[in-house]
């Protein structure tokens, strides 16, 4: 059964990257064709000269939307005492299972007193505050309302680039640039899956690689697929790396950075122990969830190994300016985060848990429903409140009473008390399609949700509804922290293939960068962008949603291959920091280009560019980033809530 569930998750994980991979072929078909009647119609006296792919200039109209999305927190495990020389290379492979469960919530800290109360575009009174010594009146009256009118194309018909496409602008006053290629050389991939940023411009980036790699201070070998997590200055000199290894598969799924610069991580590994750098830490059986906390200079401070004798798996992670650890992700039958074995409902539950500076359990909360259930992305306000996000199917109970999904996959985002971890409000959103959420951000000068991700057919957010062009679109969604109520929401994608949403940060002023993959011909605000088959893309926006620049990274002109965007995170003075895989040639202009090294299938990369904000902004913090996540539906939304505030 535990064997199934591995394949059935892992499965899930690969879901997006699977659909692209299978639009990518179709396309490579058409080029290869394309190329060759073009080949066939040359004569001595012409010379074909491809012109500039259209550029329409198209301002995308803000459809104001609100979903709250929180980062996945995961269970980490223990890394290699050794701080190893990091070798320069990652390589993203076969993820861990990302279990998606959908399970029945059953908080760990006492029930409050909630009374749900159907959202509203106008923000909902405060019902009675919870206390956990108090009884529960919880009135679920969940009634969503999903007027989706998703309709997904049954056949794809993508239009493959025969021209050299038109390349974005680069935003005026770009400043330097840097990158660093993870190329392992293994069968399975190498590729970032998470960045972090202190407030010193320290980057900390982490994921997997297989085979050899140098992170900037020596080769080092994996054992099997291992995990990885490493450290640049904000000019990209090397200060420290440690690979993340058992003899079984091995990945680091989210990193974390606290107020003094220490970095968090978690993820999964499967051998039967782990040293995560303080002595080897058992597995209790089939994947379990890796959790460690590191100093600013790469030193261990604790660790843990967290699971049952089923799957588990720790998706993201976040830190408070204290030093508390939060992570989410999923489990089965069995598992304990610290405080007992946890209620399990069947197929994977979610959870979200909280640990102290020094690693000590503090409290957990689940979701146990009818099917499945997984928390994707988890954030942390200034108070110390927690959000989480993920993605349940059939009914679950997100604290104020059971929910049902409307479509295969349902998205939910909940708001935890600091202290108690007692729910302050929950929203659920659904659609009758599938729709992901993959990312948080908390703008930390209002406690504002940032979220992205993708959906098919029509999501809504509170405000009003975004309808897909076809396929997966992506969504940009910001929502009041104080009562989950919308903001504004953004769609972005092209009519031809699908398109994710995978990363997103806020810096200082509020301005808001978002990345991810697209294929096609896309509009981001400044006018149509057409992707050489999958590009990796980076837009920015103001507070209040206004465009300011977008960016596109990818093949040179006139190659066909595929590159995305795991995550991003934003430094004080404006500069960015990417990671994710490449397939091909990717071409970070100054910084250089690299080639993947085709018989290991995807290679990875850390890419930094300063790109100063609009006048007067004063950039400085970013967070969290992408890492498997499902979630935000279709039309129709519910939000419960038990009081405004933390308790």
């Amino acid at each position: 059964m535990k064997r199934l569930l591995v394949v059935a998750v892992f499965a899930f994980s690969c879901s997006a990257e699977a659909k692209s991979q299978a639009w990518w072929k179709r396309t490579q078909t058409a080029v290869a064709r394309t190329r060759t009647a073009a080949a066939l119609t040359r004569t001595p006296t012409l010379t074909a000269t491809s012109g500039p792919s259209m550029t329409p200039t198209r301002t995308p109209s803000a459809t104001p939307t609100r979903t709250a999305t929180l980062r996945p927190t995961s269970t980490p495990t223990p890394v290699p005492s050794a701080t190893i020389a990091p070798p320069t290379a990652t390589r993203t492979s076969t993820l861990p299972p990302t279990a998606t469960a959908t399970r029945t919530t059953t908080p760990v800290p006492p029930s409050p007193t909630l009374t749900p109360v159907p959202v509203s575009p106008t923000p909902l009174p405060a019902t009675p505050t919870p206390s956990p010594t108090r009884s529960a009146t919880a009135t679920p009256a969940l009634t969503s309302t999903p007027t989706v009118t998703a309709t997904i194309p049954a056949t794809e018909t993508p239009v493959p680039p025969t021209a050299t496409p038109t390349r974005t602008p680069t935003p005026s006053g770009g400043g330097a640039s840097w990158a660093k290629w993870y190329q392992g050389g293994g069968s399975f991939g190498d590729g970032g899956k998470s960045v972090a940023v202190d407030s010193t411009g320290n980057v900390a980036v982490g994921g997997k690689f297989i085979g050899t790699i140098n992170f900037g201070g020596g080769s080092v070998t994996s054992a099997a697929l291992d995990g990885f997590l490493a450290s640049y200055s904000s000019a990209g000199t090397f200060r420290w790396a440690r690979g993340v290894s058992s003899t079984g598969s091995d990945f680091v799924n989210g990193v974390a950075v606290d107020g003094a610069g220490g970095v968090a991580a978690t993820g999964v590994f499967s051998g039967p122990s782990i040293d995560l750098g303080g002595g080897a830490q058992p597995n209790r059986g089939g994947n379990d969830i890796l959790l460690a906390k590191y100093s600013s200079a790469g030193v261990w401070s604790w660790s843990k190994t967290l699971g049952g004798p089923g799957a588990e798996a720790g998706n993201a992670i976040a830190s408070t300016a204290t030093g508390d650890t939060i992570a989410g992700g999923y489990y089965s039958s069995g598992a304990d985060m610290g405080g007992g074995v946890l209620p399990f409902a069947g197929s994977v539950d979610a959870f979200v848990t909280r640990y102290s500076p020094t690693g000590a359990h503090v409290w957990t909360r689940t979701l146990n429903g009818t099917s499945e259930e997984q928390v994707t992305a988890v954030g942390v306000d200034t108070g110390g409140n927690v959000y989480a996000a993920g993605v349940f199917a059939g009914s679950v109970d997100l604290g104020f009473g059971n929910v049902t999904s409307a479509g295969a996959h349902d998205s939910f985002l909940i708001k935890y008390a600091a202290a108690s971890g007692v729910p302050i409000w929950a929203y659920r959103f659904g659609s009758t399609g599938d729709d992901w959420v993959r990312a948080i951000a908390i703008d930390t000068r209002t406690g504002d949700v940032l979220l992205t991700g993708q959906f098919t057919g029509t999501i809504d957010f509170g405000g009003p509804p975004l309808t897909s062009a076809g396929y997966e679109d992506i969504f940009l969604a910001k929502l009041n922290g104080m009562d989950g109520s919308h903001l504004w929401s953004k769609r972005f994608g092209s009519s031809s293939a699908p398109d994710y949403g995978y990363g997103v940060a806020v810096d200082g002023s509020g301005n808001v960068a978002i990345t991810g993959f697209f294929a096609g011909q896309a509009d981001f605000g400044g006018g149509a962008i057409l992707a050489q088959v999958y590009d990796i893309f980076v837009a920015k926006y103001d507070s209040a949603g206004g465009y300011l620049w977008f960016k596109r990274y990818g093949d040179p002109p006139g190659l066909f291959d595929s590159q995305y965007g795991d995550a991003i995170a934003m430094g004080s003075s404006g500069t960015i920091f990417l990671t994710g895989h490449f397939v091909g040639t990717l071409d970070f202009g100054s910084a250089g280009r690299a080639t993947s090294i085709f018989a290991g299938g995807s290679d990875g990369y850390l890419y930094s560019e300063e790109i100063p904000a609009p006048a007067g902004a004063s950039t400085t913090t970013i967070l969290l980033a992408g890492v498997v996540a499902l979630g935000l539906a279709g039309a129709g939304y519910v939000v419960y809530r038990n009081s405004v505030g933390s308790a």
